[in-house]
């Protein structure tokens, strides 16, 4: 609401500030809005297929289809394994649009979870139906009254009670002084077809089309500055501290953070100490990197009652994964439930409009 300064263009071209350091998707997505870059990164995890080595080499995994790797995991699975995903808050949505994304993005249609005609939602559509009786096939149990989050996921993974799961390596995951522990972590996985909503059919991607697809915004941490600042020309400076010169000891600091330059994938301790074994740091930092810098990321619109849009998706999706509901009764219901909300705000919206004109 006009209360954030635009971060000054003499800053971003600083070797202070390093703009070219920046992963790809920090730079040119994450800290836009109409174009304007409003913030500095202080970095954000990026959602990635975690693997336990001991029960299935990853390398067989790195840069598969979703259809391939749930297979490959299906096949080294016991009893309890499969993959994990996490259930704590709203992550049950966040893990559906992350499953959902390289059914549904190209460049031919700009639309993922809305209709961007009308706000029509679409996750009743196909591919979201698909990817969520998938993650019914292949997920984990959810357990009764004990939700899980990320750490969770990890240790799952980590203590090989699962073979796999969504989530990120994370220093902050470890005990002081822990050894390191039988975990790789790699892009999520893609998909050879895609969905062409105008035209309700599946498609196979052309050669060279992107398969992988991120989902960016989930966690992070930025910094700003405000209008209200009586020495914005200072604050910019410590802005741009933290987010280069000091980014690795401060906002390394936080569990919702995570590398968002490439000198962070030289020095890698900071950020994910020993959660991943020695022996696959670098392919971590190849796919984080390759994660970083891919084209098309997508985040979800930042819309009036955002968390209650995620909050009602991950009800439905707790719904199909313990069998109470089919998938695409579940998502139908999240459809209706969307439009009212869209509805709800669009209304409130046009009031405030009234207000202020009084």
């Amino acid at each position: 609401a006009r209360q954030l300064i635009a971060v000054p263009d003499s800053l971003l071209q600083s070797p202070n500030y390093a703009d070219s350091g920046l992963l790809g998707c920090f730079r040119n997505q994450a800290m836009l809005l109409d174009g304007v870059r409003y913030s500095l990164p202080l970095g954000a995890p990026m959602l990635m297929l975690l693997v336990n080595t001991d029960r299935i080499d990853p390398e067989q995994l790195a840069g598969k289809t979703w259809d391939e790797v749930e297979l490959a995991i299906a096949a080294a699975s016991e009893a309890t394994g499969g993959i994990v995903y996490p259930d704590a808050d709203g992550w049950l949505a966040w893990s559906l649009l992350a499953r959902t994304l390289p059914l549904i993005r190209s460049h031919s249609d700009v639309s993922v979870f809305f209709d961007v005609g009308d706000m029509r939602p679409l996750v009743d559509s196909v591919p979201f139906v698909q990817a969520l009786e998938q993650m019914k096939k292949h997920s984990v149990p959810l357990e009764n009254g004990q939700p899980r989050g990320p750490e969770e996921v990890f240790n799952r993974v980590a203590s090989g009670q699962a073979v796999a799961g969504i989530g990120w390596p994370s220093a902050h995951f470890l005990e002081a002084g822990a050894a390191e522990v039988p975990v790789a972590a790699i892009r999520l996985p893609g998909s050879e077809r895609n969905f062409l909503r105008t035209e309700n059919r599946w498609t196979t991607r052309s050669d060279g089309e992107q398969r992988q697809y991120e989902l960016f915004d989930h966690q992070g941490r930025f910094v700003a500055v405000t209008t209200a600042s009586l020495h914005a020309s200072q604050a910019f400076e410590l802005a741009t501290w933290l987010s280069n010169a000091a980014s690795s000891q401060v906002a390394a600091r936080s569990v919702a953070t995570g590398p968002f330059r490439r000198s962070h994938l030289d020095n890698f301790a900071p950020w994910i100490g020993n959660s991943v074994a020695a022996e696959h740091v670098g392919l971590w930092s190849a796919e984080l990197m390759a994660a970083g810098d891919s084209r098309m990321s997508a985040g979800f619109p930042e819309l009036a009652g955002r968390d209650e849009y995620l909050g009602i998706l991950a009800a439905a999706v707790r719904s199909v994964l313990t069998g109470q509901v089919q998938a695409e009764a579940a998502l139908q219901e999240v459809a209706n439930q969307w439009q009212t909300l869209t509805e709800k705000y669009v209304v409130e919206a046009q009031r405030a409009v009234l207000r202020r004109r009084k």
